[in-house]
């Protein structure tokens, strides 16, 4: 799947959401939380799905769809959104509905 972000290479993205303040994570944590919301994106558009829809077929709303594709938490803290941190569960609906295996939203780019 494309190794970008809004124009941005996931390294780009994910270095910026190491910086925002929140707990401690290792940065490879936010290369994958980057990755997954990429690939999430990429596969929803590649099936002509919009956010809402997706979020209708997984009992999320728009901007928690959202939040998935963009690596951010649903919260801000100090004016900025946190790193994002969705549950497996989350994961594992979102992969379901897009015909996909959650290896496949959060493997490595050696996996794909």
């Amino acid at each position: 799947m494309d190794a970008h972000c809004n124009g941005q290479t996931l390294e780009a993205v994910a270095a910026k959401v190491s910086d925002v303040p929140g707990p401690q994570r290792p940065d490879d944590f936010a290369v994958v939380v980057v990755r997954l919301g990429a690939r999430v994106r990429a596969r929803r558009e590649k099936l002509g799905m919009t956010q809402e829809q997706l979020g209708h077929m997984v009992g999320m709303d728009r901007k928690a769809i959202q939040n998935v594709e963009y690596g951010r938490s649903s919260t801000k803290k100090d004016g900025a959104y946190g790193p994002g941190n969705p549950r497996l569960d989350t994961i594992f609906t979102i992969a379901t509905a897009l015909g996909v295996d959650m290896a496949d939203l959060i493997g490595s780019e050696a996996s794909q």
